[in-house]
C-alpha cells in the first residue's frame, strides 16, 4: 500500500538497504521479466484452522448450510482471512492471529472438528509463474522438501505460490527458497532479481 500511488502513476521505486548503503538495492517497477521468480516474502502472526464437518451434520443438512454457517461465522468474528481453501466438507483457513480466532474455533465446533494451530507463517513466492508454463511449482517444492508445509495455494493468480509453514521453520524456508530459486541470478543487475 505504501507504493500504490507510485504504481498507479508508473513511477519506479528503488529500495535501498540501510545496513549496506553501497548496495544497489532493488528496483520496483511495472516492467517485468516473463517466466521468472522475482521475490520471496513472509507474513508472521498467522493461525491455521482446519475444519471438518461432523458426520451427523452430513446426513441432516446439505453442504450449502455448512458453507453458509462457516462463512457467517467468519464474518461474525470479523476474521482477517489471508487464505481459504475448501474440499468437500473440509475447510483450511489461514487467518491473522487475534483473540476472535479462538472464539471462532470454539463456535465452529458446533459444525465439525476444529484443529487450531498458532505460530504459523505465510511464505509467498512471487513472479510471473503462469500455470501454463511448467516447472515453477516443482522448483519451489524441491527447495523446501524437508520443511513441513501445512497449506499450499496456487492458481488464483499467475503471480504467486503461497505456502503456510510453522513460524519456527520460516527462516529455513526463506533461505532454502532464496538459495534454490535465485542461485543463477546476476547480482549486478538488481532489477532482474
Amino acid at each position: 500500500t505504501c507504493i500504490e500511488p507510485a504504481r498507479r502513476a508508473n513511477i519506479p521505486i528503488r529500495l535501498l538497504n540501510t545496513l549496506d548503503p553501497q548496495a544497489p538495492g532493488t528496483l520496483i517497477s511495472c516492467e517485468t521479466s516473463r517466466d521468472m521468480v522475482k521475490a520471496v516474502s513472509a507474513k508472521d502472526g498467522i493461525s491455521l484452522l482446519t475444519l471438518r464437518r461432523h458426520p451427523h451434520i452430513k446426513s441432516g443438512s446439505p453442504l450449502s448450510d455448512y458453507v453458509i454457517a462457516i462463512t457467517q461465522l467468519i464474518a461474525k468474528h470479523n476474521l482477517c482471512v489471508d487464505l481459504l481453501t475448501t474440499m468437500g466438507d473440509s475447510y483450511l483457513i489461514a487467518v491473522e492471529e487475534a483473540p476472535e480466532v479462538a472464539q471462532f474455533a470454539e463456535e465452529a465446533k458446533e459444525w465439525g472438528s476444529v484443529l487450531y494451530q498458532k505460530d504459523m507463517t505465510i511464505v509467498a513466492v512471487v513472479g510471473d509463474m503462469g500455470w501454463d508454463r511448467m516447472g515453477f511449482e516443482s522448483r519451489i517444492l524441491d527447495a523446501i522438501d524437508d520443511i513441513p508445509i501445512r497449506m499450499i495455494s496456487y492458481g488464483s493468480s499467475n503471480y504467486s505460490l503461497v505456502l503456510v509453514v510453522g513460524t519456527v521453520d520460516k527462516k529455513r524456508a526463506m533461505i532454502a527458497l532464496s538459495d534454490h530459486l535465485f542461485a543463477n541470478i546476476n547480482l549486478q543487475s538488481p532489477e532482474i532479481g
